[in-house]
């Protein structure tokens, strides 16, 4: 009984884990509303968790989709080819990296 109950509390401990771990994951890890200014142009990128994505930059709205696989997420805008680039997240901090350039936006 007493090895019933261990393996019970050690099962329990391994899906609290489990479930922080996939939540914390690159893939989610996305979502969420990211302001940056790139060379003076402030832009308000939105990752929804449905992979949909909205850009407002300069005044205009651009939508499209996204997919993240692993350490990279590819952006399809309407009307644009595919875009991929690295990206890491580190508490409110976006770090994607496109065409040799490295940029930072912070969670609004």
């Amino acid at each position: 009984m007493k090895n019933r109950k261990n393996l019970l509390g050690i099962l329990a401990i391994m899906l609290v884990f489990g479930t922080l771990l996939i939540g914390c994951s690159s893939e989610n890890a996305i979502v969420g509303t990211w302001v940056s200014d790139i060379m003076g142009i402030q832009s308000e990128t939105t990752y929804a968790s449905d992979g949909t994505v909205t850009d407002v930059s300069m005044g205009m709205t651009t939508t499209g989709t996204y997919v993240v696989k692993g350490k990279t997420v590819t952006v399809t805008y309407e009307g644009l080819p595919p875009t991929s680039f690295d990206f890491e997240v580190k508490g409110d901090t976006l770090t994607y990296s496109f065409m040799g350039m490295t940029f930072t936006a912070k969670r609004k």
